[in-house]
């Protein structure tokens, strides 16, 4: 009698170590399938959608062309189109000078920053082409 107890012990251990090898497999093939969402292309798309609209939009472009920026407008329209969970930064410098354009102190200190440009090089009346810059990052 003592014999059978011990055999019906000894399948309960197997049987449930069966089953945590089992679950254990498919937890690991599960975990395998999630895949992190890439943002790069999305945010691209919108940084160009951003910085075309800026382009088209002529008080933009006089206000980048002239020596006295304020920026104000400008950031109130770019934090209009961007998500709520995303930051942003535009910088307005001359082309020769690509050092003004970094982000500095005023980006993330980690994670990943999004930047394009886009030359803003003339209007009716001045030519004085100027870079603007927008950085994107998550909050």
């Amino acid at each position: 009698m003592a014999i059978k107890n011990k055999r019906g012990w000894l399948r309960i251990v197997e049987a449930s170590t069966g089953i945590l090898i089992v679950a254990g497999v498919l937890i690991t093939l599960y975990a395998q399938q999630i895949e992190v969402r890439d943002l790069s292309s999305e945010i691209y798309n919108l940084q160009i959608f951003i910085l075309d609209e800026i382009a088209d939009n002529s008080t933009f472009r006089n206000e980048i062309l002239s020596d006295e920026v304020d920026k104000s407008g400008l950031d109130s329209f770019v934090d209009e189109k961007l998500p709520a969970n995303f930051n942003f930064s535009v910088k307005i410098c001359n082309l020769s000078d690509w050092r003004e354009c970094g982000l500095g102190a005023d980006g993330p200190a980690s994670g990943d920053v999004y930047a394009e440009e886009r030359i803003i090089s003339a209007n009716l009346t001045k030519y004085s082409p100027k870079k603007v810059k927008l950085y994107i990052w998550e909050r």
